[in-house]
């Protein structure tokens, strides 16, 4: 079973990876590298924080119900 966690990470990182393949484009017009990719780390280094905050937040419910 696909816990809500793993849901929540694919569907972020679906939405970045899809916002970094638009905007594209604008990195060749711009030449800002270190923008694009940095903005692109930030976002994924959220998403995995945030997914580990809910699995920890998941499991402690789970202790504390048994």
């Amino acid at each position: 079973m696909i816990k809500l966690y793993d849901i929540i990470t694919l569907i972020l990182v679906i939405y970045i990876a899809l916002m970094a393949y638009w905007a594209r484009d604008l990195i060749i017009v711009y030449g800002n590298y270190f923008e694009y990719f940095s903005l692109i780390g930030i976002s994924l280094a959220f998403i995995f924080a945030l997914r580990y905050t809910i699995k920890r937040r998941e499991r402690k419910n789970n202790d504390d119900e048994d």
